[in-house]
């Protein structure tokens, strides 16, 4: 099961986007205290190893969303941005490409998050295994047994 961590300000503001993504059979935390843990660059949080994909909600600003995106802990995970209406192109310009995995309404139907979610969960499946046959170059890699696909 893949597990999803939504960073917010205000848990009751996330309820309705939490049932959504429940019903599509993920575990979700929803918090405002681990953006603190985030947004500290000195702190190496564990729990945040524990989800793949991590939603910022429309609920901070685009500077505290860069901030947040700047921690370290968070470079390995699939992020998505939540936003309440669509963003000027100055805005969206803000982020890399490399921030933020794709863009997601509060609205959103839960046929059309499903389908983000799948390409996500694929795209960090490929990715991991990129990165592992990447090993098999290695001499380590041969002993240990690791074969290129």
């Amino acid at each position: 099961m893949t597990r999803i961590l939504v960073l917010t300000k205000n848990i009751l503001f996330e309820e309705a986007f939490i049932r959504k993504l429940q019903s599509l059979d993920y575990e979700v935390l929803c918090s405002a205290s681990v953006t603190q843990e985030i947004s500290d660059l000195n702190s190496e949080s564990g729990i945040l190893a524990l989800f793949s994909i991590v939603f910022i909600s429309e609920s901070f600003s685009s500077e505290e969303t860069k901030r947040i995106l700047s921690a370290p802990s968070l470079q390995d995970k699939i992020l998505f941005r939540k936003v309440d209406a669509s963003l000027a192109d100055d805005e969206k310009q803000l982020f890399s490409n490399d921030d933020i995995y794709d863009w997601v309404f509060r609205e959103i139907s839960i046929e059309e998050l499903r389908e983000k979610l799948s390409r996500a969960v694929l795209r960090k499946t490929e990715k991991s295994e990129k990165h592992f046959s990447s090993y098999s170059n290695f001499p380590i890699g041969n002993q240990l047994g690791i074969k290129q696909i």
